[in-house]
């Protein structure tokens, strides 16, 4: 006689919906649940439409109300990325000045009134960065290859790594602080010892990339998704009608290159091989952006978005234990892993907690 398992899954339980839609994309989405708080990077076209014509915002709105509570960025600069200090007072922006290629300021901001704290070192486009568990030093990835250790009081470049060939989609501190971890382009990752600043080890590679990548909190996975097609990039730069003074953002070009590929690597960190692929059905097509991937602090959960779809993942086994019947272009999950945060152009931003269901 057959008999079949019974199965937990989880179920998406809606509890707020807020925000608006005015977002081309977003490129940040994080829950800030000491504040009670959401935290949004987004960047909308003018009126004209032009991929070098935009302008873009940093916004927190409160969970309780729904409402919009704070407002930041200069109207003239452009955000590229955004990273939250882990006890939520500090955010560190990085970007450029509209117009202006070689000002591309790394800036610190206060969360309780959106005031500058300082601005860092000028460096190459920084499209990642993030806080270690301390929020003494940030890691930031740039558009040269490079990853910069910082020292936060100061705004100083303590270390500068080297070891990668293609841009840094992505940096994340291992929990100790002793490590860091970069992922590029090609999704190599590398480890670097943090100390000494020397490449402890370069594993992974594509002969194609990826237009999205996500670590675990607690440093022990990396989730690469979204296949980038190199010869699609150079078109989207070839037919944009820019001047020869004005460079395009890195994650501008990957948006509109980027194309989704019905599956999700997720590598093993600490074993340097590929732990499980994630396979979607795909019926979007397009040049549309690469699907969003996001893994949760402990390495177990995993949120992405396909075929117009949210699917939640059981990143141990390698299955889908959820589905929401909606579009999303960001997920996000609160840190205990209880709670789930969407947001997209269309939807605006929804919360949700996670609750089991047993399926037999």
């Amino acid at each position: 006689m057959n008999t079949k398992l019974a199965e937990n899954l989880l179920c998406f339980q809606e509890l707020q919906h807020f925000g608006n839609s005015h977002f081309l994309y977003l490129h940040t989405l994080q829950i800030l649940q000491r504040r009670g708080q959401v935290i949004a990077g987004s960047a909308r076209h003018r009126d004209s439409g032009s991929l070098s014509d935009c302008l873009s915002d940093i916004r927190l709105w409160d969970i309780s109300t729904g409402r919009q509570s704070l407002r930041f960025g200069r109207e003239d600069e452009v955000f590229s990325a955004l990273s939250v200090s882990t006890d939520e007072n500090l955010a560190l922006t990085a970007g450029y000045t509209e117009g202006i290629v070689s000002e591309r300021p790394m800036r610190l901001w206060n969360l309780t009134d959106a005031s500058i704290v300082r601005d860092f070192e000028k460096t190459p486009y920084s499209d990642c960065s993030t806080f270690s568990t301390c929020d003494k030093y940030a890691l930031s990835g740039h558009t040269d290859g490079l990853v910069h250790l910082w020292d936060v009081a100061s705004g100083k470049i303590l270390k500068t790594l080297t070891g990668h060939i293609e841009n840094i989609i992505g940096v994340a501190f291992t929990p100790d602080g002793r490590y860091g971890l970069s992922a590029c382009l090609r999704e190599y990752v590398c480890i670097w010892d943090l100390s000494s600043g020397k490449l402890v080890e370069r594993f992974g590679g594509s002969s194609s990339g990826a237009g999205e990548v996500s670590f675990s909190g607690n440093g022990s996975f990396v989730a690469f998704s979204g296949s980038v097609c190199f010869d699609e990039m150079d078109k989207v730069e070839e037919e944009a009608c820019v001047s020869d003074d004005f460079e395009i953002p890195p994650e501008i070009i990957r948006y509109e290159a980027a194309k989704r590929e019905n599956s999700v690597r997720i590598w093993d960190i600490d074993k340097r091989k590929e732990h499980v692929r994630l396979r979607t059905t795909n019926n979007m097509g397009g040049t549309q952006g690469g699907c969003h991937i996001e893994i949760n602090y402990n390495g177990t959960l995993g949120i992405s978005y396909s075929d117009g779809y949210t699917h939640l993942w059981d990143i141990t086994r390698g299955v889908e234990i959820g589905r929401l019947d909606k579009y999303t272009s960001h997920a996000h999950f609160s840190r205990d892993g209880s709670q789930v945060l969407t947001g997209s152009s269309t939807y605006g931003f929804c919360l949700y907690a996670l609750t089991s269901t047993l399926v037999l």
